[in-house]
């Protein structure tokens, strides 16, 4: 599988298994990925995981938060 540059791509992110996919733009950062979610999120916390989507409900990746801006 080839890796493609994830500045300015927009996803769907779930970050909790119980609640839907928010609207966000994904951006590359050193280590990591950044999700800037349309709207705020309340009670995102380092250790869960994250789950990027694309519209179609296709799964982009995925990985542990780290921190909440």
């Amino acid at each position: 599988m080839k890796a493609v540059s994830l500045h300015g791509v927009r996803a769907r992110v779930r970050t909790r298994s119980s609640q839907p996919p928010f609207p966000a733009t994904l951006e590359e950062a050193p280590g990591g990925i950044i999700a800037r979610f349309d709207e705020p999120q309340a009670g995102i916390s380092p250790g869960q995981a994250s789950v990027f989507y694309d519209d179609e409900g296709a799964i982009l990746g995925g990985g542990w938060i780290v921190r909440s801006l």
